[in-house]
């Protein structure tokens, strides 16, 4: 792991696992420590052992779950740029899903409507990218998948409120309690 010949300093791997062993101390990660420090070594190669460590023990204090690599590189280019940590990483997605839910459009409709209308819209889109890739006739799949997604979504949107409740967030102002 620490030899392999990759082209990465030993200096980032011994950083990158002890990232593991903060987060791991914390919530308990699903995978063995080896893969992780070889599948997430590449992703923050770029980075110095300082900024690495830096963002590490920031995480640990302000994350409620552990990181995707994309919020870890984020978080260090903000540190290498001297910008604001706590600004919220934002996803394509999410900032879709506010554009609805902020739409002046619907302002007059329940919180259910805009629900239903949002289950229509993800129903239609499933029905679409599977028709896209040539798979009609998956509603089975399709069902799965969404629920799946349900799942996961509503998992964060719990995390998303409880940071809201602490005035943190994308979300903050928008999810009630």
């Amino acid at each position: 792991m620490f030899g392999d010949g990759e082209g990465l300093e030993t200096e980032v791997k011994f950083a990158v696992a002890a990232a593991y062993d903060k987060f791991n101390e914390k919530w308990g990660l699903p995978t063995e420590k080896l893969r992780w420090v070889d599948i997430w070594s590449p992703c923050l190669s770029r980075f110095s052992v300082a900024e690495i460590n830096a963002i590490a023990a920031y995480i640990v204090t302000e994350y409620r779950r552990p990181p995707v690599p994309v919020e870890y590189i984020e978080l260090c280019t903000r540190l290498r740029d001297g910008k604001a940590l706590s600004d919220p990483i934002v996803s394509k997605i999410e900032r879709m899903a506010y554009l609805i839910l902020a739409n002046d459009d619907f302002q007059g409709a329940s919180s259910s409507e805009i629900s239903d209308a949002c289950l229509i819209a993800a129903s239609i889109s499933s029905l679409n990218s599977y028709a896209e890739l040539g798979m009609k006739d998956k509603q089975e799949w399709i069902k799965q998948e969404l629920s799946g997604r349900l799942n996961m979504f509503f998992e964060e949107a719990k995390l998303w409120q409880m940071d809201a409740k602490e005035g943190k967030g994308y979300w903050n102002g928008t999810i009630s309690e």
